[in-house]
């Protein structure tokens, strides 16, 4: 049975405001609502002589210490709330307020205790558990998806008969109890001392829980029950009450709204576009409609916003608070948890993946504030899975976050998940959000207006001025800028590793190769220069608000939180042998004579599947009519092949369990002094990077004019604008390429050229003559035999 940990801390003032007339008795006389004035504070004598004359009152009225006076009520709520889009599954709690007394309604229940009062107001927790039977899968998507309103009333409630005819004025304590500390304490109406049992829980009629259920449209019995705060929760009270006590603020969690898995987003706008148009009901008027009837009374009272994914987050204990009060209540928090929300079948079937958002420490606040930034976001992007932004948040040295999400991954595709963890890294963008700056009116003046224009002394070229406009109308027009970058690697939750908890540096997003994640699928059908070089942006990177320097000294940094709900490793063994998934193998070659004959035997595979006779393709002349055929067979080999003079880089992929494994156990015996092998058998990949070399008979075949050694030596390759942008790019990642030591390490950081970086470096460094193919597709016909 799931069970749902409801609590709330309601602070209610002692002096409440008082309306009176003023003058003569009119039609219109006026009101004045006197404001709450604190008692005045009393001295320790005056404390003490106090105490005395009260215990003299109760000695002389003959009362004993555990006797309390009530009084009048000083304060009324009444809460409301609903956990599920059920219509009638609302729940129903009532409260009473004396000075250090509280009593609280919740269906057939009530249940008395003293509370914790200081000089001007009184603390009251209201704690309950909501019990119902488990959710199947449907009904914890919805509940997954769901707004949680809470709404409270202040006032004295006519609709509740118990709450009107109230006319309590003396309660009992145990007599052991009358020096607790505790938060809160049981009283009772009947004295307790008498040697009969009694429980500050009580009920009108003999079954308590029989008149706390109450049914819903899915037939579903929910049940409440009133409990005392648990250590978990009178512990997070104790510190709220503590912290307001002295002026200091109190970190709860914001209303963030439900991040959904891309899979069930297509699916649900599948779903309510057909509902909607088989039922002639639009979309937006459902959302609307059920807007209205969720604000239809809640202008007169008080309301929290809640989504039901926090269960699915933080299952311990969440807090929010009320951002609106009133004079009858200060403050609100709310309190949430549950147990059992999901079974063990329910944990491995949907394996939600929990992400959450912590805190970004030691940021350079004071730097941004000067280039006119006023906010903070996060934002995050799973291939596959999901993406999701966090809220704007004030600048400062340490930004604390704590925003969580939970993506269901049952109807992601097992292998999308697996390839993610085992072969990327996630990587959180630090987006700052500029001031807008309003544009004052052009006046004519003499020395012009751009007096500040640290270029106004001088002679500029055209192509100065473009950059220097560039840079003045990004300044004006971008109001958005990914201010710092950082990457966690995941892998380890296939250890498995139950959670994985981690904090890591934040680096200048133009220092790291990350942009690319996906390989752009380029039309070989027609190559051109200008087709491939001028894709990309003709101008220079813009400058970073925060420098790879600056975050280095500051020491920023994020923290994150990633778990799934059930191991991964199982889920991992599941996928291998399915026909769909890819493999991949990397070869650096040190010998020529092994290298053309991994070629040759490589082509030769493929011209069985292309059904044609291979030939070495011209890069300039690409064939298309063999993407049809080979569209249907995934059998071939696709890849890219660099001759670097001494060194020969073959890099291939294909389907699981076929050639490429065959290729690993001949030449991983190799010594490593003619060829270093990269493989592993445990990644699998959902897609083809190089499935754009379709129309090349599946490989790219490049040879240098020169070692890449030679190339990156040279002044002009870091000349600006001297070498295409793609071409710079695949010479960059092909040297940190060849010092990295695990395949696992050239898939996270980005190390692969693109299928255009590839063409544009064979345009500017490569040379077309053929590949030292004097052996290679030698066909000896019979009658050559013979002779």
């Amino acid at each position: 049975m799931i069970v749902f940990k409801v609590a709330f801390l309601l602070e209610f003032p002692l002096v409440r405001a008082e309306k009176k007339t003023i003058g003569k008795k009119t039609s219109k006389s006026k009101v004045i609502i006197k404001a709450d004035v604190k008692e005045p504070k009393l001295t320790k004598g005056k404390k003490k002589a106090l105490k005395i004359s009260c215990s003299k009152d109760k000695k002389e009225l003959g009362l004993p210490p555990y006797v309390l006076d009530a009084g009048n009520p000083i304060g009324f709520a009444h809460i409301e709330y609903r956990l599920t889009p059920e219509v009638n599954g609302l729940v129903q709690v009532y409260i009473i307020c004396w000075k250090g007394i509280a009593k609280v309604f919740a269906g057939n229940q009530v249940l008395m205790y003293r509370v914790r009062t200081t000089e001007s107001t009184v603390w009251v927790p209201v704690c309950m558990h909501v019990l119902r039977d488990q959710m199947t899968i449907d009904e914890l998507e919805d509940f997954h998806d769901c707004e949680i309103y809470v709404n409270i009333y202040t006032g004295k409630l006519q609709n509740e008969s118990r709450v009107k005819l109230e006319k309590s004025t003396q309660f009992f304590m145990k007599q052991e109890d009358i020096s607790s500390e505790e938060l809160v304490v049981p009283v009772y109406e009947e004295d307790p001392n008498t040697g009969e049992e009694y429980n500050a829980l009580t009920s009108q009629d003999e079954s308590v829980e029989r008149d706390c259920i109450f049914s819903t449209t899915s037939l579903t019995e929910w049940i409440v029950k009133l409990k005392m705060p648990d250590l978990i929760q009178s512990t997070k009270m104790k510190n709220i009450i503590d912290s307001v006590l002295k002026n200091e603020s109190v970190f709860c969690k914001e209303y963030i709204p439900v991040a959904i898995s891309h899979a069930m987003k297509e699916e649900r706008v599948n779903n309510v576009s057909k509902n909607s148009i088989k039922n002639n009901i639009s979309v937006e008027s459902k959302v609307l409609r059920s807007k209205d009837n969720v604000h239809e009374h809640i202008a007169d009272g008080l309301q929290i916003k809640v989504s039901g994914e926090v269960f699915f987050t933080d299952p311990t204990i969440s807090i929010f608070d009320c951002k609106n009060t009133n004079a009858a209540i200060l403050k609100v928090f709310l309190f949430l948890g549950v147990e059992n929300l999901m079974t063990s079948k329910q944990k491995c079937w949907m394996n939600p993946m929990i992400v959450k958002v912590k805190k970004l420490n030691n940021l350079d606040s004071e730097l941004l504030k000067q280039k006119k930034f006023k906010s903070v976001f996060i934002r995050y992007s799973i291939p596959g899975i999901a993406e999701a932004t966090t809220l704007e948040r004030e600048i400062l040295e340490t930004i604390r976050f704590d925003e969580s999400h939970a993506y269901f991954t049952h109807k992601v595709p097992k292998l999308t998940v697996t390839e993610f963890i085992q072969s990327n890294r996630l990587f959180l963008e630090i987006c700052g959000v500029r001031e807008a700056e309003v544009k004052a009116d052009i006046h004519p003046s003499i020395f012009g207006t751009k007096h500040k224009d640290k270029h106004l002394a001088k002679r500029m070229t055209p192509i100065q001025y473009i950059l220097d406009m560039q840079d003045e109308i990004q300044d004006e027009y971008e109001s958005i800028e990914v201010i710092a970058v950082t990457a966690f690697d995941l892998s380890s939750l296939l250890i498995p590793v139950w959670n994985y908890t981690c904090k890591e540096s934040c680096h200048c997003p133009n220092n790291l190769l990350y942009q690319n994640r996906t390989p752009p699928q380029v039309d070989l059908d027609l190559i051109s220069t200008n087709n491939v070089n001028l894709k990309k942006d003709m101008f220079r990177k813009r400058t970073n608000a925060l420098t790879e320097l600056s975050l280095m000294e500051k020491g920023t940094s994020l923290q994150v939180e990633v778990y799934f709900m059930a191991p991964v490793t199982e889920l991992s063994k599941a996928i291998y042998f399915r026909h769909n998934c890819y493999t991949r193998l990397l070869l650096i070659i040190y010998s020529a004579n092994v290298a053309t004959s991994l070629l040759s035997e490589v082509l030769q595979y493929n011209q069985g599947n292309f059904t044609k006779e291979i030939i070495i393709p011209d890069l300039n002349k690409a064939d298309s009519e063999y993407v049809n055929f080979a569209m249907n067979d995934e059998g071939y080999l696709s890849g890219f092949v660099i001759d670097d003079g001494g060194t020969f880089v073959f890099f291939l992929e294909g389907i699981y369990q076929h050639k490429l494994v065959w290729l690993w156990k001949k030449y991983h015996k190799y010594p490593p002094e003619e060829m270093t092998i990269y493989f592993n058998s445990d990644f699998v990949y959902e897609e083809r990077l190089y499935k754009a070399f379709l129309t090349l008979r599946g490989l790219c075949i490049i040879t240098l004019q020169k070692p890449l050694r030679d190339i990156l030596a040279q002044n002009a390759f870091y000349l600006e604008g001297n070498v295409p942008i793609p071409a710079w790019q695949a010479a960059k990642k092909l040297d940190i390429l060849f010092r990295a030591t695990t395949l696992k390490d050239m898939f996270q950081y980005n190390l692969l050229p693109t299928p255009d970086e590839l063409l544009s470096l064979s345009m500017e460094w490569g040379v077309p003559i053929k590949w030292r193919d004097n052996n290679l597709y030698v066909q000896v016909s019979k009658s050559s035999k013979q002779e």
